[in-house]
């Protein structure tokens, strides 16, 4: 028997395995600091049903200036990310963008974490001493 195997490589979504739930997120940046979940939530509600808020802390408490929405449908998210991008909050304007997987946004944005700590333990290009 010869059988198809099935397509094993990442999914388009970002998720992981075979039955892993597709998520519809966007990305909230520049918020003014004293944003809150509920104040994203009554924003983004008009434009689908809201799923979850996160805003996301450093290890002090102190916010970081972003937040991630997540809607039931993809048609949902890309109204909010039409409607709302540079719509002002809190005085500040914000920009909505989809949200993707932290690995294949630190791909695309060409940083590669391994790579600083490589380039700090290589030697300096160039002749030596005494050469």
């Amino acid at each position: 028997f010869a059988r198809k195997r099935a397509r094993r490589g990442p999914r388009a979504d970002g998720a992981k395995g075979p039955g892993a739930k597709q998520r519809h997120r966007v990305i909230v940046r520049n918020l003014a600091w004293q944003a809150e979940a509920a104040d994203l939530r009554r924003l983004f509600q008009a434009h689908g049903a809201v799923r979850d808020v996160h805003l996301p802390a450093a290890a002090g408490g102190k916010r970081r200036g972003f937040a991630f929405v997540e809607f039931a449908s993809k048609e949902e998210c890309e109204d909010a990310v039409r409607f709302l991008n540079a719509r002002e909050l809190h005085g500040r304007p914000i920009a909505v963008d989809h949200a993707v997987a932290k690995d294949r946004y630190q791909k695309a944005a060409g940083h590669n974490p391994g790579a600083e700590a490589l380039e700090s333990a290589a030697p300096a290009e160039g002749p030596g001493p005494g050469k």
